[in-house]
């Protein structure tokens, strides 16, 4: 995949109306606007996607069906050290983080959902 192919898959995903997002959203507010809101912050913190390479710990495997090999998965957003990640593998989105040294980070599940998986 090309990083404008991955861009369109963002595009894809951020295009999904609220009431079909997994999302959570706080009880005491406005889902709408609160989506609308997480899915502008998100917007802004786009990158041109790029390739970091990925290394699942222990924790990671808490998390989903990660094996232990180097995974290459792209970031398409960042926003200080919180990363939102793509695998052109599976297709699907990660929350993660910049750990020390540069190293990548996987904090969340995995799931078509970017705007979902930006929140959690």
């Amino acid at each position: 995949m090309t990083p404008d192919d991955i861009a369109a898959r963002l595009d894809e995903a951020l295009a999904r109306p609220n009431a079909d997002s997994g999302a959570w959203s706080p009880p005491h507010v406005d889902r709408d606007a609160f989506l609308d809101l997480k899915r502008a912050e998100l917007r802004a913190a786009r990158v041109v996607p790029y390739a970091v390479t990925f290394h699942p710990g222990d924790e990671a495997a808490l998390l989903g069906p990660w094996e232990d090999r180097e995974y290459t998965l792209f970031v398409v957003a960042r926003a200080g050290p919180d990363v939102l990640l793509f695998d052109p593998g599976t297709l699907l989105f990660t929350l993660g983080l910049v750990a020390a040294a540069g190293r990548y980070a996987v904090t969340g599940y995995s799931s078509g959902d970017a705007l979902a998986e930006w929140i959690t």
